[in-house]
């Protein structure tokens, strides 16, 4: 039934194409059955098939086989969603695969896939280039700003044990004297 409609769901609301195929289908069947099931339905079914396909499409998988796979496949395969019609990556750039319309005449340019628009290039494009050169100026004020605590850290730890250094020198040059004053006093009272 989505064949006879499929035209439909193309150009027009999906609401209206899926409102007929549900009164064609209480119709036929004598159930009741409305827009909304028949869209859950669909969208069911093709989440299915996407899950099945993909599975099937990856090596090592053995076959997974659904009984609605075939009439599924025709319906969907050409579908922009199940088989792309190009790919981009920043490692291979981008490629065109199928057929590819020209838009201007109509026409139906080229059955194979096509040579990829951008070879792919090695060195940096401006645009990451400017990202990396102001990931580096972060990344080098960071690396001061934690050298530079460093050095107040160490400065300050310096400071300290110069002033615990004359603190322990006061008080053993301080010592002494309050010795002899403590054995004259014991002296004294004896």
């Amino acid at each position: 039934m989505y064949r006879k409609y499929e035209q439909r769901f193309d150009s027009g609301v999906k609401k209206y194409v899926w409102s007929k195929i549900a009164r064609e289908l209480t119709e036929k069947l004598g159930s009741q059955y409305n827009i909304q099931q028949c869209d859950t339905k669909w969208k069911v079914l093709k989440n299915q098939y996407k899950s099945v396909k993909k599975h099937n499409d990856q090596s090592g998988n053995s076959k997974k086989n659904w009984k609605f796979f075939d009439v599924m496949n025709d319906i969907l395969f050409k579908r922009p969603e199940i088989q792309s019609p190009a790919t981009c990556s920043s490692r291979t750039g981008m490629n065109v695969l199928g057929e590819i319309t020209n838009a201007v005449e109509g026409a139906v340019i080229a059955n194979n896939p096509v040579e990829p628009l951008a070879e792919p290039n090695n060195t940096s494009t401006p645009s990451t280039s400017r990202y990396q050169s102001s990931f580096m100026r972060k990344r080098k004020a960071a690396e001061n700003a934690i050298e530079r605590r460093h050095r107040e850290k160490m400065t300050r730890q310096d400071r300290y044990l110069d002033l615990l250094e004359r603190l322990t020198s006061a008080v053993e040059r301080s010592t002494p004297a309050a010795n002899t004053n403590n054995s004259e006093n014991n002296s004294d009272s004896e």
